[in-house]
């Protein structure tokens, strides 16, 4: 057994040497209170066979840090324009759209918790879980893949069903360094069950969200329509 040891060890050593180093990374939301963020938000719909567009940008304001970890959001929400029947329809001189205020509130991986003014609309939760970004539990290396089981508990208007994610590659945006995230959502009851495809770039420095763009069925809007969201964080 004795002249066994040193070989073995020798070999071991050697396996660990050569075998590839999984770099990890952490996904959770480390911005600072007070930080603000701007992102344009791009929202392509089709109702009844008639497409039209949105394009707004958001503005969020990081208030305050609970101790479970949650975070509280101040964001106002900018209409700047709409395209409908080919035309362009300029929306930031119309003095009656008025910016939408409100203050959010998410758990510490992302999931949304509540609003202000959210009362009275069962959909809020459906499109939060079709798209929101969850964040796993530990940090993530390429090909990690997790899934997220929607939770219906005191979510109005909210069914049962999953998202799921997979670590895919690091690549940069612009000047961010990112890990790109691809995810797949569907809800698995109700009468035009929703779901939803795409990819999210996760800035590595802070676990803010530089980009994302996502492709809907049955987005759940004042009837079930096709749907296409993208937003970029505005330097």
């Amino acid at each position: 057994m004795k002249k066994l040891a040193l070989p073995f060890i020798l070999l071991t050593s050697l396996a660990f040497a050569n075998a590839p180093f999984e770099e990890k990374y952490d996904l959770s939301i480390r911005r600072k209170t007070g930080d603000v963020q701007t992102r344009q938000i791009v929202m392509k719909l089709q109702e009844d066979g008639a497409p039209f567009e949105y394009t707004l940008s958001e503005r969020s304001r990081l208030a305050k840090v609970s101790d479970d970890g949650s975070l509280e959001f101040e964001t106002e929400i900018t209409y700047l324009k709409m395209i409908a029947g080919g035309e362009t329809i300029d929306l930031t001189g119309e003095a009656e759209i008025e910016p939408e205020k409100s203050t959010e509130k998410v758990a510490k991986n992302g999931k949304f918790l509540s609003a202000d003014n959210i009362e009275g609309d069962a959909t809020v939760f459906r499109v939060h879980h079709l798209l929101d970004f969850i964040r796993p539990d530990a940090p993530v290396g390429i090909g990690t893949e997790w899934t997220h089981e929607f939770d219906t508990e005191k979510r109005e208007g909210a069914v049962k069903g999953n998202i799921k994610f997979k670590a895919e590659a690091k690549e940069k945006v612009g000047a961010f360094e990112c890990l790109k995230i691809s995810f797949k959502s569907a809800e698995a009851e109700g009468a035009d069950p929703g779901s939803a495809e795409g990819v999210v770039f996760v800035r590595i420095s802070d676990g803010s969200i530089v980009k994302s763009s996502a492709k809907i069925k049955n987005f759940p809007y004042d009837t079930p329509i096709e749907a296409e969201i993208s937003q970029e964080l505005v330097p």
